[in-house]
């Protein structure tokens, strides 16, 4: 039986190594970058929520809350409610506020319950309301000397598209580097075996007599 060339078995023992190794580097990334894309997400409701604070201080007074809240919502893209401690909703982006159930004496929403406790919460979970899985953050702030929560929340749509993106930026930048690893295992093995190759050839040429 003929022997396999030397680059041949130098990519069946590399291979195997990178595609497991691989694997293994997914299996433990995909969810890091699931909890970083949510957490980034977490964060920038975060930051739209008190700057709608700061908004709301500054609108007009013969804006009405709802349409503010309308017109922040087309701006920011992200769904936007406006309550106050006792759940009752004073404006929202998707939704006509009157017909709204009460956020704490029906179904109460863990990011409300939080944000009252300690100042601000998030939650996920699905929204009856415009039927998607959504992610919501809530704060606790003071509107002319009385507390309000400010709640804003974004598709989990949107943030599985990007994480699948991530996901398939990983795959890409791992296709490329075994494209790159073939031909330097290729080149690799010849620079291995062309000593060995004339040391062969030099040996057969003793054997044969010529010195």
């Amino acid at each position: 039986m003929k022997n396999r060339p030397f680059f041949l078995q130098l990519l069946y023992f590399v291979l195997p190594i990178y595609i497991v190794g691989w694997g293994v580097q997914y299996y433990f990334i995909g969810p890091f970058i699931e909890k970083f894309y949510i957490e980034e997400t977490r964060e920038h409701l975060a930051s739209k929520a008190y700057l709608i604070q700061s908004a709301i201080n500054m609108k007009k007074s013969s804006v009405s809350l709802q349409d503010f809240v309308k017109e922040s919502s087309e701006l920011s893209e992200i769904r936007i409610t406006i309550m106050d401690t006792t759940g009752k909703v004073f404006a929202d982006s998707e939704e006509d506020p009157s017909l709204m159930e009460n956020h704490r004496t029906v179904n109460k929403r863990q990011e409300i319950e939080t944000a009252i406790k300690v100042g601000i919460g998030s939650s996920q979970r699905y929204s009856t309301t415009i039927n998607e899985d959504m992610l919501y953050v809530a704060i606790l702030v003071d509107q002319e000397s009385r507390p309000i929560i400010i709640r804003t929340s974004d598709s989990m749509a949107s943030l599985s598209i990007s994480i699948n993106e991530a996901r398939g930026r990983i795959i890409l930048i791992s296709v490329i580097i075994l494209l790159v690893i073939i031909p330097v295992v290729i080149i690799t093995s010849r620079f291995i075996t062309r000593p060995l190759f004339l040391i062969g050839k030099a040996a057969k040429q003793i054997s044969g007599g010529d010195m």
